[in-house]
This record gives structure tokens, C-alpha cells and sequence, in this order.
């Protein structure tokens, strides 16, 4: 795996931004995993990172003000998206996890991470192969929670 599998650090909840663009923030929209501008913390992008205890379950990522978790289920191809939010159920394809150390956002089952793309509509989320050396794939967190 080009990121590793355990979560360090105690954060567990905050906004995330890409550290490319960090005036825009990860966003829920219409079930869709989005960029928005940031502008405070809302339900739509206060994530909550719930750590596994389970060795054979990863962390999964989810939106408790929408009750919603980031599911990778619709993505046939990588470079395909949009990312989704679906009603959280904890199966594999919802095991999203944030390195602290890489700063990335990855699925460990099939290797494959969150990017920050400028297209042609604007900022926009891709799911493609995790590269440690691609900047496109840093996310900033600011912590929301008040976990010590």
C-alpha cells in the first residue's frame, strides 16, 4: 500500500482542504462528495473520521449532520466519479481512512485516494491511484473537535 493502514492522532473531526486550494473545503452537495468555498463549519463539511477497532475494518469517513458516509461503491473506473454519500452501513466500500502522516484521504482496499482537481466547471473531487508525490492528493484538516 502506498499509504499506511493505521490512523495516527487524535483528531476526529474537522474540515478538510486541499493544500494546493484551501479555500475550498470537502463538501456534501446533493449526495455527491464537492469542493465548496469554506465558510465556517455546517453540516455539510464537518467530517468525522470513526476509527476502527476491528482489524478486519477500516475507518470510514462520514457527515453526521447528513447522516451520510463517502462510498466509493459507484466508482467503476478511478479517473469515473463523482464520489458519493450514501447512507452509512460500514461495508468495504465505505472504508475511507486520513493519513496524518501522508495527508491523504484513501480507500486500502483498492489503494485508491481523494484528489483536488481545477477543471474546467471549477474545483472538482476525483478518485484516482494514491501517489505519495502528487500535491493533488494532500488534504489540510482543521479541527473541529475538541478531543484532546
Amino acid at each position: 500500500a502506498v499509504v499506511s493502514t493505521q490512523s495516527t492522532g487524535k483528531i476526529k473531526s474537522g474540515t478538510w482542504s486541499p493544500v494546493m486550494e484551501q479555500s475550498v473545503c470537502l463538501a456534501g452537495q446533493e449526495n455527491k462528495v464537492v469542493l465548496l468555498p469554506c465558510q465556517g463549519t455546517n453540516s455539510y463539511n464537518n467530517w468525522t473520521i470513526h476509527f476502527s477497532r476491528n482489524p478486519d475494518k477500516r475507518d470510514h469517513i462520514s457527515l453526521p449532520g447528513l447522516e451520510k458516509c463517502i462510498d466509493v461503491g459507484a466508482v467503476r473506473k478511478p479517473e469515473e466519479g463523482p464520489l458519493i454519500l450514501y447512507g452509512c452501513h460500514g461495508a468495504v466500500t465505505q472504508e475511507l481512512s486520513y493519513d496524518f502522516t501522508s495527508q491523504m484521504i484513501y480507500h486500502g482496499d483498492s489503494n485508491n485516494c481523494v484528489e483536488y482537481e481545477e477543471g474546467e466547471e471549477g474545483h472538482v473531487v476525483k478518485y484516482r491511484p494514491c501517489n505519495l508525490k502528487k500535491r493533488e492528493q494532500k488534504w489540510h484538516i482543521t479541527r473541529t473537535d475538541d478531543a484532546q
